[in-house]
């Protein structure tokens, strides 16, 4: 299956869209635990020639030893704030936030699940998702097997999606493509409804270290869809691969030799997240305001000598030679092999994450009165079947969290070339990934002030 022309673009589609809907404030608790907030596009500057790192002269490499002996089991729970968040109230009992040593059941937020037997609707079936994150073909395979239409709609930022399944009347059935970070205030502001598990048949075929995911316990009001982690995209043409043979090659970025052509993340925790590991700081909760200060300093640095692009669009930025490396997530380069230019090959594209890297995952959550349950829960299950997982990730390129088709079989069907094995995520990945969770509001206001430093405002 082919991409969309570039006319249909991500970026193109967004340019296209209406504003976001209903444009008043969303509920406190969405800025409580929200994990996106744009920066500011850069200059891209003239190409250069690539060279040796040269690493800020601030950045503190991170420490040696960072990774335990058996990489399956952390020496040390990653995400452990040094402050114990306060619980969140929002018309629910009280509930912590999750940490992945500290598992979270979410309480019942007064909403009920569809009945086990309730007949399917007859649609349409409405989605809320990122544009180019769900392979057109599997759509229209869950359309014609079930005779309903489906309609997809795009969002670009957490934010967004947040403040649209917020805004009464949305008329959305299934949110897909939010982080874990987005669910406890999801929850907590009824805007999702608890599972019925019986009607997800294929829930056995989730990655076992999620079946039971710390941020929802018991799976009860999310399914993961996919896993992947954060690292640097880059033009192995232009930047040799060498460099990246270390644990610690974020620095990087900050190299004069890529000034102007250099990209990250434009939200505040994937942002300020690249200033922590740069600094050697793992806790990518932390509340600790030295901590955040000395991120956003060295983030200062970059944006002050490197102008870099502040977007999620790797997988076009790096083929089109907008930038040569760019802090992007590990689906990206398997995208980006859709918006190669004429005589490109996939040889150009790159991705480097360290051993033990920031990792996520993606959900599906059905929203709160919608009005095709059934549809929301059948296509849940058809995503999670193996082969149509195994469709959907040839055109998406992130990695469906489901144990089959597992990485290897991806690997041994060609789906991934072998220069492209980095992009893979591994249960041993998720065991001892650096996960990033909802903080409380005085400590995120913290990392908005910081951020707001580094974006310019």
């Amino acid at each position: 299956m082919s991409r969309p022309p570039a006319a249909w673009s991500r970026r193109a589609v967004l340019r296209a869209l209406s504003a976001v809907a209903g444009g008043g404030a969303t509920a406190s608790i969405l800025a409580a635990c929200r994990g996106s907030s744009a920066g500011p596009a850069s200059s891209t500057g003239v190409p250069t020639v690539p060279g040796e790192v040269t690493a800020p002269a601030t950045v503190t490499s991170p420490s040696a030893g960072i990774l335990p002996s058996d990489p399956a089991i952390p020496a040390t729970t990653p995400n452990v704030s040094t402050t114990q968040p306060a619980p969140t109230t929002v018309g629910a009992p009280q509930v912590g936030y999750p940490r992945a040593n500290r598992p979270v059941e979410l309480p019942d937020n007064g909403l009920t699940p569809v009945a086990t037997g309730t007949a399917p609707e007859a649609g349409p079936l409405r989605i809320l998702n990122y544009p180019d994150y769900i392979n057109p073909d599997v759509v229209a395979a869950f359309e014609q097997a079930n005779g309903v239409a489906v309609v997809v709609d795009s969002y670009d930022e957490v934010a967004e999606a947040e403040a649209r399944i917020a805004t009464p009347g949305h008329g959305y059935d299934l949110v897909l493509g939010l982080p874990s970070l987005a669910i406890t205030p999801a929850v907590l502001g009824a805007l999702v409804q608890p599972l019925n598990r019986e009607l997800i048949s294929n829930f056995g075929n989730v990655f076992a270290g999620l079946q039971d995911p710390y941020y929802d316990v018991g799976a009860k009001y999310s399914i993961p869809y996919s896993v992947y982690t954060t690292g640097i995209s880059y033009r192995r043409d232009q930047v040799s691969e060498q460099l990246f043979n270390r644990d610690d090659a974020w620095p990087l970025l900050w190299d004069a030799t890529y000034a102007g052509k250099v990209g990250m993340l434009p939200d505040v925790r994937d942002g300020l997240a690249l200033g922590l590991v740069t600094n050697g700081a793992f806790d990518l909760n932390t509340e600790d305001p030295a901590t955040i200060d000395a991120a956003a300093g060295v983030l200062e640095q970059l944006v002050a000598s490197m102008s870099p692009v502040f977007d999620i669009y790797s997988y076009e930025n790096i083929p089109n030679g907008v930038t040569q490396m760019q802090q992007a997530w590990s689906g990206d380069m398997l995208q980006a092999r859709s918006y190669l230019l004429e005589g490109q090959t996939s040889e150009i594209l790159g991705y480097w994450h360290p051993t033990r890297a920031p990792v996520s995952n993606d959900m599906f959550m059905v929203c709160a009165g919608a009005a095709s349950p059934v549809l929301a829960h059948r296509f849940i299950d058809f995503l999670l079947d193996p082969v149509n997982a195994a469709t959907n990730f040839d055109y998406v390129g992130y990695q469906p969290a489901v144990a089959s088709p597992t990485a290897f079989d991806l690997i041994n069907s060609g789906a991934v070339p072998e220069h492209l094995l980095s992009c893979l995520v591994y249960d041993a990945d998720v065991a001892i990934g650096y996960r990033i969770d909802p903080i409380q509001p005085a400590s995120l206001a913290l990392w908005d002030t910081a951020w707001a430093r580094v974006t310019g405002g």
